[in-house]
């Protein structure tokens, strides 16, 4: 039995589901979804202490990650789910 690791971006249309091999490539697909969105979600966060106040250069990637919920208003969600792969 092996292990797959599902990088998932949810948000209001919909869910985007990316398998890896690995969590750390799970990890990092993450980490893009987040930069790559961050220039429309970061000047929106409302919450102060949300660390989007921070200029983005300051929050490194995993930072980043771990506050997407706060960053979105709590509509969008990143993480990884781990399943069983069975080769059969």
């Amino acid at each position: 039995m092996k292990q797959v690791f599902i990088a998932k971006h949810e948000h209001k249309h919909g869910t985007l589901s990316v398998a890896f091999a690995t969590h750390d490539g799970a990890q990092k697909q993450l980490q893009e979804w987040a930069r790559t969105q961050f220039e429309d979600w970061g000047s929106c966060c409302a919450d102060p202490e949300c660390p989007a106040a921070k200029e983005e250069n300051a929050m490194n990637d995993r930072e980043l990650v771990s506050h997407w919920p706060m960053l979105t208003g709590h509509t969008e969600f990143l993480f990884v789910e781990e399943v069983e792969f069975f080769n059969w």
